[in-house]
């Protein structure tokens, strides 16, 4: 349940354009629904629980007109998920962290945030000033040191050998014959994260995560 409301998390967050984290914990009202982040079509909500509950709820719901996030506690909840706390929430240098305390763990996430521009990460973009070289590597080719001349973004992708990188379009990861969004290696403790089932990516719902053996990263079927 927890690695599926992630999953919302990362679908609805990852692209999106503003980022803004507004977490708090000493600001939060035991009982009292409040905004704890919010995209410029989504807002992640939580309740903690009163001192007589143990479940407190995250819950992601659809933000109309960008109208302020609790505004919209009565809309229809995208996905919601009962946790014991939301430990912290933050969105810096191009990635969002998400720490929570379920069944008396406290799990830690983190993904890239695509839509936000990074001063030392993916610097091409199609009409950015940056890239005035049209040497443009091809469409899926690996780079490294020359990620300036892709065309379109990078993708960071899980590899036998490690994360590397390659010219792709960023918004096209998670999706069906696609590499799959890269969600970090840090709860793996095996050394080869390129395994049919990792949890270093992500793919749309439906899809499942194998290695492709031609293309030798992990991609979504």
């Amino acid at each position: 349940m927890t690695q599926l409301f992630i999953a919302y998390i990362i679908k609805y967050w990852i692209f999106a354009q503003s980022v803004d984290v507004s977490f708090n914990a000493k600001a939060i009202i035991p009982g009292a629904w409040q905004e704890v982040s919010k995209t410029h079509d989504h807002c992640l909500l939580f309740k903690a629980a009163l001192k007589t509950e143990t479940v407190s709820i995250l819950s992601i719901v659809q933000r109309k007109n960008s109208s302020p996030c609790l505004e919209n506690i009565t809309s229809p909840e995208l996905y919601s998920i009962p946790i014991k706390s939301l430990e912290n929430i933050s969105a810096k240098d191009g990635k969002m962290e998400i720490s929570i305390t379920q069944y008396e763990k406290k799990e830690t996430f983190s993904f890239p945030l695509w839509g936000q521009k990074l001063q030392d990460k993916r610097l091409a973009y199609i009409g950015d000033v940056r890239t005035s070289n049209t040497d443009f590597l091809e469409d899926g080719e690996y780079c490294d040191e020359n990620c300036s001349q892709c065309a379109k973004g990078i993708v960071r992708v899980v590899t036998p050998k490690g994360i590397k990188k390659i010219c792709k379009d960023a918004s096209s990861c998670g999706k069906r014959n696609e590499a799959a969004c890269f969600l970090g290696v840090d709860r793996i403790k095996d050394k080869n994260y390129c395994v049919d089932g990792s949890v270093a990516g992500w793919c749309e719902q439906g899809l499942k995560i194998s290695c492709s053996p031609e293309l030798e990263y992990l991609v979504c079927e």
